[in-house]
């Protein structure tokens, strides 16, 4: 078995640049990219102490095209360990083209998820296809809405 592909490219990581620094700004924290082994992109900061992990996305619909958000249970797995580990909270931010949103993984039970398995066919990688959970939109808070 050799490497598996990334499908990263200069293009999805400047558009999670871009969404990286409106998160920051949003929830006033710095925030700090982590090696991909953690399976999560950022730690955020606030005045020197673990704010939150963060997990970015950017999606090329609106937010409500679909009724749920789907992301990997291994993402979630992550999210409910780091709490359970370290009390820090995992927030999924997602940037769809008419809105942003957040949502803590962490506070999420496995009562409120809808497991399914699925994901990409297009790429002939069969990594791509995996346990999901499923999301309800309306758990999304709007980021740059205060609540």
């Amino acid at each position: 078995m050799g490497m598996r592909k990334q499908y990263e490219d200069n293009k999805s990581l400047r558009n999670e640049r871009w969404f990286a620094e409106e998160v920051g700004k949003w929830f006033g924290v710095t925030l700090h990219k982590l090696p991909k082994q953690y399976g999560l992109d950022f730690i955020a900061k606030k005045k020197g102490s673990v704010y939150a992990f963060l997990e970015l996305k950017n999606r090329t619909c609106t937010k409500n095209q679909y009724g749920t958000y789907i992301i990997s249970l291994s993402k979630y797995l992550k999210a409910k360990l780091i709490y359970q580990f370290l009390g820090a909270r995992t927030l999924l931010c997602v940037k769809w083209t008419d809105q942003s949103g957040s949502v803590c993984l962490s506070d999420l039970e496995s009562d409120q998820l809808d497991i399914s398995i699925g994901g990409r066919y297009d790429r002939n990688d069969w990594q791509d296809v995996e346990p999901l959970i499923n999301i309800d939109i309306s758990n999304f808070n709007v980021i740059g809405e205060k609540h």
